[in-house]
């Protein structure tokens, strides 16, 4: 039901709403328009844009309370503004390329999301996702927690969880602004085999020039060549993280010329300089046959003729 306000203690408009109800379904490219105007138009926009399309069954909506105040994170008592659903089939560009530098690489979308969608007060929650990633075939996130705590001050935080061959993973890193945040240096990497990915993102919308990433991939016997010039390291497991400031190799136990290695280092940032190093240290012990077949890498050949 709806009524208007006294005109004195509460405004005539825009009144005061008793609704509950469901929906069997609807089209998620059209969920921004439920949102209650007393969100934010820079919200309302954002959802439209991130929501690209695809459904959200099962819809159950709750708003009570004076419509100038039901969509806040701190309601007053009475107060309750929920809609929630399941998602089917949704593409999702959780940064739309419109908010990010014209130089910048997108951030790749999530499509055939599927799982829970809830704006409740101020907030909006995708909750128990799973999804693909465009143009990255073969990835799958199969956890995927995301979320704005306030539309009024978006700021969008995602952890996910996947798994995938080793090459879409470094494919995203690379497509990604995450090339940007690393310098470049996993531009010439290449794998094999399959892998898992931690990721989290901090990407406060109103200024996406912030953004944190902290991701970590888990090498379960992954054969990796980190660069062009760089060895095969065969057999590889350890982890291997990447954030906002660079990315790290943590001890990482391969296969190397012939033996065994334990690969650690990363990037390495110098007071003063704009650049940051990349370091990259093996231990353990190589054969002459290994040394042999480095044909790349001269004088090994040469010093394992006399092995």
């Amino acid at each position: 039901s709806w009524q208007t306000g006294d005109g004195q203690r509460l405004p005539r408009l825009p009144g005061v709403l008793d609704l509950e109800g469901a929906f069997s379904r609807a089209n998620g490219a059209s969920v921004h328009r439920y949102l209650p105007l007393g969100i934010p138009a820079d919200a309302r926009h954002y959802v439209r844009d991130a929501i690209v399309k695809g459904e959200v069954r099962d819809i159950a909506v709750r708003v009570k309370g004076d419509l100038r105040h039901v969509a806040t994170n701190n309601p007053a008592p009475g107060n309750e503004f929920r809609i929630a659903g399941m998602t089917q089939g949704v593409t999702m560009a959780y940064v739309p390329r419109a908010l990010q530098p014209a130089d910048q690489p997108a951030w790749p979308a999530l499509v055939d999301l599927s799982g829970e969608l809830i704006f409740e007060n101020a907030s909006m929650r995708v909750r128990d996702a799973r999804a693909r990633v465009q143009g990255h075939p073969g990835w799958q996130f199969t956890q995927i927690q995301a979320g704005i705590a306030d539309l009024a001050h978006a700021r969008v935080l995602v952890d996910s969880e996947g798994h995938g061959p080793l090459s879409a993973a470094l494919g995203i890193a690379k497509a990604s602004p995450v090339a940007g945040f690393t310098q470049h240096a996993l531009d010439h990497a290449e794998g094999s085999g399959e892998s898992a990915l931690r990721l989290k993102l901090d990407l406060p919308i109103d200024d996406i020039d912030k953004s944190q990433v902290d991701g970590r991939v888990s090498l379960k016997g992954n054969d990796l060549r980190l660069s062009a010039d760089s060895p095969p390291l065969g057999q590889a497991r350890g982890d291997i993280s990447f954030s906002h400031t660079g990315f790290a190799v943590h001890d990482v136990r391969v296969q190397l010329l012939g033996g065994v290695a334990q690969v650690s280092g990363g990037m390495h940032h110098k007071p003063g300089e704009p650049v940051p190093d990349v370091v990259v240290r093996a231990h353990g012990v190589a054969t002459a046959e290994g040394l042999r077949g480095m044909t790349d890498w001269a004088p090994l050949p040469a010093l394992a003729q006399h092995a």
